[in-house]
């Protein structure tokens, strides 16, 4: 199904949290929100979701229109950073609540659950979980639901490093095929698990593309930034005029150049990530050796894109 948000706004007095945002979310693809804190991400999914009344615009499923439809109606799945499980009932029974409202029998739940992996957990009580359990119980039972729209608000937020990486794997076999949208301020994970990545700051939608042609090819500096690129140089920099972003992959070391002074180097898993100064301004490249401290290295780009400002 085909989620469509035309020009949704919502403002709080003289606050805009959300300004015009247009979107389709086609059937079966997860597209990832990302953004800062206070960029609307969650406003924007609470919207969607029909917890946050609109100032404006419209939010549609295959061209029905939702706007003024009661959350308990749109009968989409819904996964909070928190989880909002209930304490007093076991995992089963968290995880059939949903279903019970729509009349729907325990073994859709036993089936949630495995698919979740957590099969044979359903008499454990909420309490004895772990942080990743907890996550997997939130999930199984707005899958249970078989919603039309899965959408997902920070849900590995309270998950530790180590974790996170193995659910997020998790995560994205879970929702393939499902219309998804799933909330971030991480740029790893929404790489990750995106389809397509929407980026949101102060409201608006500043880009929106695949992960790849994002990441390669962002707008402008504020958003190249965000990304995490290092090399982004807003006045024009060591390797060119305007506004520009070097990415670190094709910067390279040797032969005729510009003179830089290392001012850092650690060991970045398989590579050297090395910090430099080009006249006052940051380099970040990788290289096979370590370099030293104070070295004097000779430094060209492969490849420069240019940014808007």
């Amino acid at each position: 199904m085909t989620l469509r948000l035309a020009d949704v706004s919502v403002v709080y007095g003289d606050t805009t949290a959300l300004a015009g945002v247009t979107v389709e979310v086609e059937p079966g693809e997860t597209l990832a929100l990302l953004g800062p804190s206070g960029s609307g991400k969650s406003t924007l999914l609470r919207a969607v979701a029909g917890i946050e009344p609109l100032s404006g615009g419209t939010v549609s499923l295959d061209g029905v229109d939702l706007t003024r439809v009661p959350v308990h109606e749109r009968g989409f799945g819904v996964v909070f950073q928190s989880y909002a499980l209930f304490e007093h009932l076991d995992v089963a029974g968290n995880v059939a609540f949903g279903l019970r409202m729509r009349g729907s029998t325990t073994a859709a739940a036993t089936a949630a659950l495995e698919l979740v992996g957590l099969a044979g957990f359903g008499a454990r009580p909420v309490d004895s979980l772990s942080g990743g359990e907890r996550q997997r119980v939130a999930l199984a039972r707005a899958l249970a639901i078989d919603p039309p729209v899965l959408l997902l608000d920070e849900p590995l937020g309270a998950i530790d490093v180590a974790l996170k990486a193995r659910l997020l794997d998790d995560l994205a076999r879970l929702v393939a095929d499902r219309t998804t949208i799933y909330v971030t301020h991480d740029h790893d994970e929404a790489l990750t698990i995106g389809d397509r990545v929407a980026v949101l700051r102060e409201g608006r939608l500043v880009a929106i593309d695949t992960p790849e042609r994002l990441w390669s090819s962002p707008p402008d500096v504020w958003t190249a930034r965000f990304l995490g690129h290092p090399n982004v140089y807003a006045d024009g920099g060591p390797f060119g005029a305007g506004p520009h972003l070097v990415p670190e992959r094709s910067i390279r070391v040797g032969g005729t150049g510009v003179a830089a002074t290392v001012v850092g180097c650690r060991f970045a898993g398989d590579r050297w990530r090395v910090e430099a100064e080009v006249d006052g301004e940051p380099v970040v490249f990788h290289d096979d050796v370590r370099r030293a401290v104070g070295a004097a290295v000779s430094l060209s780009a492969g490849e420069v894109v240019p940014l808007e400002r």
